[in-house]
């Protein structure tokens, strides 16, 4: 399968996020920024991102705890949303396209509406926005899963289940 997604690049912060950047574009054109919903990553849009980067300059990035990006403390639609203003800011540089599927389309309208001169259009797929009325989507959800996740961790203690062998 030829390469579809250029080279891995992490913007740091807290937390760090993992983005792809096909550079260039069209003179003239606004960069677009791909962001994928809930327990997607940015490489759910490699069938996309090598169509678009023939006109623009396309980023996609994994959002906090998906993928290659950082683990977070929290996963509010708010601090999703400061994050995709970070990348628009200090990725795109230029008011950008943005593509948001589910939680990525919420993220993208809340980022448009605090900070209208980062965004120069938005296409929203299936954003769901009824569930992220305050502010706290599947909250129990990504509690249980942040315990999920601190339990393997190193750092707990706790040694992961060995299969038993029979013989």
């Amino acid at each position: 399968m030829p390469k579809r997604l250029p080279r891995s690049r992490t913007l740091k912060g807290d937390p760090k996020l993992v983005h792809y950047d096909s550079q260039g574009g069209a003179a003239g054109e606004p960069p677009i920024v791909l962001v994928h919903g809930v327990t997607f990553r940015s490489e759910d849009w490699e069938n996309i991102f090598p169509r678009l980067k023939t006109r623009y300059r396309v980023i996609a990035y994994d959002a906090r705890g998906h993928g290659k990006s950082g683990r977070a403390a929290s996963f509010t639609l708010d601090d999703l949303a400061s994050d995709l203003g970070r990348v628009l800011r200090e990725i795109a540089a230029a008011p950008a396209i943005v593509i948001g599927h589910s939680i990525g389309g919420a993220t993208a309208l809340v980022t448009a509406a605090r900070e209208p001169s980062l965004v120069r259009g938005l296409v929203l797929e299936d954003p769901w926005l009824s569930l992220y009325r305050d502010g706290k989507w599947r909250a129990p959800y990504f509690k249980a899963l942040r315990g999920a996740l601190d339990l393997g961790s190193p750092a707990s203690g706790a040694r992961p289940a060995r299969r038993a062998h029979r013989r």
